[in-house]
Parts: structure tokens; C-alpha cells; sequence
């Protein structure tokens, strides 16, 4: 399975620009829920793709849900192949014992017959799943486009 920082470098080593910038995120879990609802965090993207600046927002079951749905919005009616890419698992590791130990996660993803691994270390697990999940869908974005050139 390919690993989605090493191509993304690769990529950028051979003269590829990234496809979009992302300018901040901000995730909010909203507590306690709605009577009869599940707990639901927020994601709010701001994304530059070339001039345009794309500011949206996912709701989901947690962090990586949110992000993941937010930053699809960010993105798609620029990168429509991003809606085909499906974030299929995403694992976290604690790498020592303590609260303010790093993390280190691992997102999937598939794309047709493709599938690739991000991962990502960092003290604040929702940080290191906001990089995993980037990073995942910056690969799949693109490694179409290369797949089209």
C-alpha cells in the first residue's frame, strides 16, 4: 500500500504544486447534545484553491468525520475526483503514556482499485488526524491529476 507522505514528496520534488492551501480549521464538539441526539463535532475549512477562497463546514460523529466531510466541501466543485475518494479506516496510536503524549494516526483511503495509507505524529490527536486526512487527500487529488496528464 502506497504511503501518501512519501508520494506527496516525490510529487513536490518533481515540480508538482499543490492543488489547494488550506488556511485554518477549526473543530468544536458540541456538549452535552441535543436531547436524543448523538454527540456531534463540528469542522469549519478554509481553503484556498488558486484565487478562491472556499470556507465551509462538516458536521459529524467526531473529529475525523468532520474533518473529513468539511474538507471534501472545501474542495470539490474545484477537484470533482475528491468525492470519489473514500476515507476507508483511520487508526490512533499512543506512542507513550500521559496526556500531552504524542499520537500517531493513520488514515486509509481508496479510490477505484488505488488505495493508500497517510499517517501522521503530533502531541494533539485531532491535529494529527487533521494531517493524516490532508495529507490523504492531497495524494489522491494529485495522483489523478498526474493519472490525466
Amino acid at each position: 500500500m502506497k504511503n501518501a507522505q512519501d508520494e506527496l514528496q516525490a510529487m513536490l520534488d518533481a515540480g508538482q504544486d499543490l492543488p489547494f492551501r488550506v488556511e485554518k480549521y477549526i473543530l468544536q464538539t458540541i456538549w452535552p447534545p441535543e436531547e436524543g441526539k448523538k454527540l456531534e463535532t463540528v469542522a469549519t475549512v478554509r481553503a484556498w484553491i488558486g484565487e478562491n477562497l472556499q470556507h465551509t463546514a462538516g458536521s459529524g460523529v467526531g473529529p475525523v468525520h468532520a474533518l473529513d466531510i468539511a474538507l471534501k466541501r472545501a474542495v470539490a466543485a474545484f477537484f470533482p475526483k475528491i468525492e470519489e475518494i473514500v476515507l476507508t479506516g483511520y487508526a490512533v496510536k499512543a506512542e507513550n503514556t500521559g496526556s500531552n503524549a504524542p499520537v500517531l494516526c493513520t488514515a486509509k483511503f481508496r479510490c477505484g482499485k488505488n488505495s493508500w495509507t497517510s499517517v501522521a505524529e503530533h502531541t494533539n490527536q485531532d491535529h494529527a488526524a487533521w494531517m493524516a486526512v490532508l495529507d490523504g487527500y492531497m495524494y489522491g487529488i494529485m495522483s489523478a491529476e498526474e493519472a490525466h496528464k
